[in-house]
C-alpha cells in the first residue's frame, strides 16, 4: 500500500470522483496521478493509465458490464484475476508496444491496479479488497473463463485454505491506495494477483443477513464502500534502450520516469 504524495493528493482531493464517468478531463487529471504513483511505487521507465472503475456496495447483483460503460457497479464478491495471456486487453496492449509505439518483443511490461477509497463518509468498514499472496498460488489453481458482460477472459482461483495467504487492509483512508499486479510479461516472477472484495462485518459477526447490513447502510451505521480502480500499464526500460521512443510517447499519452531515475527507481519494482 502507498500514499499519494501531498503534491499528487492536492491534485486528487480536487477530483469530483462520482463526476468521472462522463468527463474525460477529470479523468486525465486523475491518471496522470496514478501515473507519477505508479512509477514511484515500482521503479517503472513508463506508466500509462488506460482504464478505471467506480464500485458502490449499495449497487447489489451488478459487478461487471460491457467495455465503455463506465458507471458504477458494485463489488466482485469473487476471486479472480483481471487479466491472463489470453485476455483481448493483453494482445492489444502489445500490439500497442510493438507496432505502433516501436519497442522490442523482449520489453518488459506489466499491468497494475490501483486501487482506493473514495468516499467523504470516511474509512472503508465494509466489503473490502482483499488480495492472495502470488507466492502461495500454484498456476494449477488458476482456471481460466470468459466473462459474457465484455468478453474478457481471466482466471478465477481455485480454494486452498492450506496454502493461500490473504491479506487485506482495515479502515483504507482516501489518500492510500492498494497497488497490486494483475500481469507481467516476466515469467520469472509473480504474474498474477488473485483478489476479491468480501463481507468483512458478517465475517465479523456483526452483521447476519444482506437485509441486516443493507439497513446498517441506511441508517449510517456503516457507510457504503465506495472505491476507484484504475488499470495503469507499466513498461520497465532498466538499459534506456527505448527512452526516446517512451518520451515521444508521453508527448500524447502517459508519463515517462526521468532518464536519472530509472536506474535508481529499480529497486522497488514489483
Amino acid at each position: 500500500m502507498i500514499d499519494f504524495t501531498p503534491q499528487e493528493w492536492n491534485t486528487v482531493e480536487q477530483v469530483n470522483m462520482k463526476a468521472m464517468e462522463h468527463n474525460p478531463q477529470l479523468q486525465k487529471t486523475y491518471f496522470s496521478m496514478c501515473e507519477s504513483l505508479a512509477l514511484r511505487a515500482t521503479g517503472a521507465s513508463y506508466a500509462r493509465a488506460f482504464d478505471f472503475t467506480l464500485r458502490d456496495s449499495r449497487i447489489k447483483g451488478v459487478h461487471t458490464k460491457p467495455g465503455g460503460d463506465n458507471s458504477a457497479r458494485g463489488p466482485v464478491n469473487g476471486v479472480h484475476t483481471d487479466y491472463t495471456n489470453n485476455s483481448p486487453g493483453v494482445q492489444s496492449i502489445k500490439h500497442l508496444l510493438y507496432n505502433k509505439m516501436g519497442l522490442g518483443k523482449d520489453v518488459q511490461f506489466s499491468l497494475i491496479n490501483v486501487w482506493r477509497n473514495i468516499s467523504d463518509k470516511g474509512p472503508i468498514q465494509t466489503w473490502p479488497l482483499a488480495v492472495c499472496d502470488a507466492d502461495s498460488v500454484d498456476p494449477s489453481e488458476l482456471i481460466e473463463r470468459i466473462t459474457p458482460e465484455n468478453n474478457n477472459v481471466i482466471y478465477n482461483l481455485l480454494p486452498n485454505p492450506n496454502r493461500h495467504q490473504w491479506r487485506y487492509y482495515s479502515n483504507m483512508h482516501k489518500n492510500e491506495c492498494l497497488v497490486f499486479k494483475q500481469y507481467d510479461t516476466n515469467t520469472k516472477t509473480a504474474r498474477f494477483t488473485p483478489h476479491t472484495a468480501f463481507d468483512v462485518l458478517s465475517a465479523r459477526g456483526q452483521t447476519t443477513t444482506a437485509t441486516t447490513a443493507a439497513a446498517d447502510n441506511h441508517n449510517n451505521k456503516v457507510p457504503p464502500r465506495e472505491s476507484c480502480e484504475v488499470r495503469v500499464l507499466l513498461v520497465f526500460d532498466d538499459e534506456g534502450r527505448y527512452f526516446k521512443h517512451l518520451q515521444r510517447t508521453a508527448e500524447w499519452n502517459g508519463t515517462v520516469a526521468k532518464r536519472s531515475n530509472i536506474s535508481h527507481l529499480t529497486c522497488s519494482r514489483l
